[in-house]
């Protein structure tokens, strides 16, 4: 006669009808997970995330090395990331599970930075064509510095940032500012380095 296996809480599935909707769940249950990180700890606060090695390496070449490339890590968690904000993390690891992630002007550059890290193009594209799409005549010059700085992952965001200061100088009459010629400045080091 065999034993029974260990007692499991049952859980309630009755409401769960798609792989969609059990997804997130998975990613909020760290009861699962088999990898934690110690997120940003570069930002003055570490938190730690659970998750699944199998998901992250489906989605991202660099978990897929981290985790089962020819150096893997040890198995030891939590992982240290120090350079990546907690809630950029928690981001592209929505979007890792769901193909869904909520960005803000906020929050859409750390993401970038962290998606592009860890090798995850489509939440790339995803933060581009949000910032091109959030990027106008009266925060284009705020974004400027930004957007340079991420011109490598995300260059169309530099070359609307920069055409939309030569459409304001431009309509202004002003082709000589100060700001259009540091733009234009910009414009001619990165057309440079490209």
């Amino acid at each position: 006669m065999s034993q029974p296996g260990p007692s499991l809480d049952p859980v309630d599935f009755a409401g769960l009808a798609t792989i969609s909707d059990d997804v997130p769940r998975i990613l909020l249950n760290g009861e699962t997970s088999d990898v934690q990180f110690a997120v940003g700890r570069d930002y003055g606060t570490v938190k730690i995330i659970p998750a699944h090695r199998s998901a992250l390496s489906a989605r991202s070449a660099v978990f897929q090395a981290m985790f089962y490339g020819s150096l893997p890590e040890s198995g030891a968690t939590p992982i240290d990331i120090p350079d990546i904000h907690p809630e950029a993390f928690a981001n592209m690891l929505s979007y890792i599970y769901t193909d869904v992630v909520n960005l803000t002007l906020d929050t859409v550059f750390p993401t970038m930075a962290c998606a592009d890290k860890y090798d995850v193009p489509q939440l790339v594209v995803k933060c581009a064509d949000f910032v091109l799409n959030e990027l106008n005549d009266n925060n284009c010059l705020d974004m400027l510095e930004t957007a340079i700085f991420y011109a490598s992952a995300a260059p169309s965001i530099l070359a609307k940032c920069l055409s939309l200061i030569d459409d304001s100088a431009e309509l202004s009459g002003n082709r000589s500012s100060s700001v259009h010629l540091e733009s234009r400045r910009y414009a001619s080091f990165f057309n440079g380095i490209r």
